[in-house]
């Protein structure tokens, strides 16, 4: 696919596996520059290196930062995506964990889906 988004910058949340990871991968392919971001360092830097080494001249960066929490998302912050990309242009706000955790998409609570929305959109 051709977005025409090749040369941008992304930070993607909770990009260690699933949804973000695809996501983050795909951007990879098209020639984004791609900060992942994940609650377990080792786990991020895997993600790293799995991109890197399935998307040629991927260009891809990390950082451990919990994003469900306001500490996680200033530590993202500080973390220095925007110096190691040039800057930011598309922001995938993706949080893992509490969904997953409930099962299928249509069995998820009211509540859980409530939290979920708002971590986004914090």
């Amino acid at each position: 696919m051709e977005l025409g988004i090749a040369g941008r910058a992304a930070v993607v949340g909770a990009s260690t596996e699933g949804l973000g990871s695809a996501t983050a991968h795909a951007l990879a392919e098209e020639g984004v520059r791609v900060c992942l971001s994940g609650r377990d360092a080792g786990r991020v830097a895997a993600a790293a290196d799995k991109i890197r080494g399935s998307v040629a001249g991927a260009q891809v960066d990390g950082i451990a930062a919990d994003l469900a929490r306001v500490s996680g998302a200033r530590a993202l912050r500080r973390g220095g995506p925007r110096a190691a990309l040039g800057g930011i242009d598309i922001l995938v706000a993706n949080v893992g964990g509490s969904a997953a955790r409930s099962g299928a998409v249509g069995r998820i609570s009211r509540s859980c889906a409530r939290r979920s929305t708002a971590v986004c959109s914090r």
